[in-house]
């Protein structure tokens, strides 16, 4: 396919990075700083040829297009290469792990969380989606080496997961670079994700947040000067920071894509540095931190 015009060019590039979004002619028009009817035009020519979709009065990328495909493929590719040298390193050798441990077993493989939206710090894990076409990776985690964050869904589970509008699956819709993806299942979901979380998925997160918080409590009130209790105490008490700054972004409407995207949109919404919070809590200061969260 020729795109002749560069408006073409920006209008297909602005489109395809923000492949979760439908926009109207004016938001695009916006973005690419170009006139409203060079943008409808350029949307016309892209319609035509099924790289757009139309839905009344917004538009959105079309990622099953052959064209699109190819290029979504490329963004991501090129994502990937930017990424530090030894990030790189590390992935290809897991992923080469994977092929030799599960060798009867095909499987996509997505990047997700803080590595994929640019936010990941020096002991960020790297989140990786696994899915496999056929059998299941059991035991994937005792037999790869640390710093991995793994979910493993087969394909029918995670499409269930983005139709049902969890937000853990739209999260990593919305922000991922593939590495593989062998029965092109991933992008499927990506060009039928509705961007939007289900209420019932937020009244979920708050139940898990109260249940973490009764069971620190429970834990502060028996075992005060227990080493373990303390380690347990830190553990839930940061994943109830975690939880709680999801829900946050959740209820304003906003998918975080990573832990820190979270407590930097929470922290703009509740005006206080949740990051630094979290940061400041530690085994020998627990048991304080549990009496102002809890």
């Amino acid at each position: 396919m020729i795109l002749n015009r560069p408006a073409d060019h920006e209008v297909y590039e602005y489109l395809i990075k923000n492949y979760y979004k439908d926009f109207s002619i004016a938001e695009i028009s916006k973005a690419v700083k170009k006139s409203t009817p060079m943008v409808y035009k350029s949307i016309a020519f892209l319609k035509d040829r099924g790289i757009v979709e139309e839905h009344g009065t917004r538009y959105k990328v079309n990622l099953l297009n052959s064209h699109t495909l190819k290029y979504k493929y490329l963004y991501d590719y090129e994502k990937f290469m930017n990424l530090p040298k030894d990030y790189k390193n590390r992935i290809t050798k897991m992923k080469q792990r994977i092929s030799v441990i599960f060798s009867n077993i095909k499987f996509s493989l997505i990047i997700f969380g803080s590595l994929a939206d640019g936010t990941f710090e020096d002991e960020s894990d790297i989140d990786i989606l696994l899915i496999p076409d056929n059998g299941q990776l059991n035991g994937l985690d005792s037999r790869l080496p640390e710093g991995f964050h793994f979910l493993s869904k087969n394909s029918l589970g995670f499409t269930q997961e983005v139709a049902n509008g969890d937000d853990i699956a739209l999260s990593i819709c919305r922000s991922h670079i593939i590495i593989e993806d062998t029965e092109k299942s991933f992008i499927y979901d990506l060009n039928e994700n509705k961007n939007r979380v289900d209420t019932k998925i937020i009244e979920f997160r708050k139940r898990e947040a109260n249940n973490l918080k009764m069971e620190i409590v429970d834990a502060h009130q028996k075992n005060k000067k227990d080493e373990i209790a303390k380690k347990l105490m830190l553990e839930k008490l940061q994943k109830l920071i975690k939880i709680e700054s999801r829900i946050i972004c959740l209820e304003n409407n906003i998918i975080p894509t990573s832990k820190i995207d979270s407590f930097e949109k929470a922290s703009k919404i509740l005006k206080r540095d949740i990051k630094k919070e979290y940061k400041e809590i530690r085994l020998d200061n627990v048991l304080e931190k549990v009496k102002s969260y809890v």
